[in-house]
């Protein structure tokens, strides 16, 4: 009984490493050619994270906090 248990214990060790190995080679593989859509995501990107993302972020924080100094709920801030 101790001799098929430890039979098992090793086999399920020897599956995991081959698992494991095996996947690692799979990240690892480059990747194809260029995709036709890869030049408009990475212009939409590089878009998002320059200084246009910035200037549109900084401008809907100040007339947010505008909206919100305008409407009802300073007052209840304020009380």
């Amino acid at each position: 009984m101790r001799v098929q248990k430890w039979i098992e214990r090793v086999s399920y060790a020897t599956l995991s490493l081959g698992v494991w190995l095996t996947a690692s080679n799979a990240f690892a593989a480059g990747a194809g050619g260029n995709l036709p859509w890869d030049t408009p995501l990475q212009t939409i990107t590089t878009d998002a994270t320059g200084p246009t993302a910035h200037g549109i972020t900084t401008v809907a924080a100040v007339l947010g906090g505008l909206a919100w100094a305008h409407s009802e709920h300073v007052r209840h801030v304020g009380a």
